[in-house]
């Protein structure tokens, strides 16, 4: 009797169901969709709507959410104007992207004076979001010839520090000059010059500001990439710089 009352509960019992795998893959599709929320929330660069996203996701899901940093890491374009509109705060300061000042076949005289002047500051994005460039004439950092940054570029670099320091970008500082050759006991060539120049810079970042020397990259490329042709006077000063490179690295 035995077998048979075992034989006939095995009998009884429920077929499974072939469909119950459709339950956790429902679950599974809810949560990756309330994950994609978040992230387009993160990326939409509105502190509250995240932040609003994280805390509902955290309730929804039951996990406890991690404090998160009230600042949300800046996306190139935006943190490129916050930058601008920092800097044109600055008194006799012009600041003016660098496509529009190239609109034109050559770069206007008055556009020239003013960067030669010390008194304007270009900006230029990189393709593909990648990140942003500041242009700083020399005559903005330093004497002719010399590597000693002047003390009314001090200002300038100070506020640039405040947005290094959020450690989302990597800084390559390149020095560039025009194609005179330099005569100069300290400096054998315009490659040594337009590097120190750029050493300079990174100091002031880092000793003064407080900005950290791991995020900096050097370069010194003398009158390999000038930014107009050094045919005219004014067109060669112009191409001696120090370009701030930006590159987001998020990581």
């Amino acid at each position: 009797m035995a077998q048979t009352y075992h034989r006939e509960r095995r009998s009884t019992e429920p077929a499974p169901n072939p469909n119950a795998w459709m339950i956790t893959f429902a679950d599974l599709c809810t949560l990756l969709l309330t994950f994609f929320v978040l992230l387009f929330s993160m990326s939409s660069l509105n502190d509250r709507a995240f932040r609003n996203t994280f805390q509902n996701f955290s309730k929804a899901t039951g996990i406890l959410a991690m404090k998160v940093d009230e600042r949300v890491a800046l996306r190139p374009y935006r943190l490129m104007r916050e930058m601008v509109k920092s800097l044109a705060d600055l008194e006799k300061l012009d600041i003016a992207s660098l496509e529009k000042v190239r609109r034109a076949e050559r770069i206007k005289d008055d556009d020239a004076q003013r960067m030669i002047s010390g008194n304007a500051i270009w900006y230029e994005e990189l393709e593909n979001e990648a990140g942003f460039s500041f242009i700083l004439g020399q005559q903005l950092l330093f004497e002719s010839g010399q590597a000693v940054l002047n003390p009314k570029a001090h200002p300038i670099l100070e506020k640039l520090a405040q947005f290094m320091k959020s450690g989302f970008y990597t800084i390559y500082i390149d020095g560039h000059t025009d194609d005179v050759p330099i005569r100069s006991e300290r400096f054998g060539s315009n490659e040594e010059l337009s590097l120190a120049r750029a050493e300079a810079v990174m100091e002031y970042l880092v000793v003064r500001c407080g900005a950290n020397p791991k995020l900096f990259a050097l370069g010194g490329y003398g009158s390999s990439h000038p930014l107009v042709p050094n045919v005219a006077g004014s067109q060669k000063a112009v191409n001696r710089r120090v370009e701030l490179i930006f590159h987001w690295n998020p990581a």
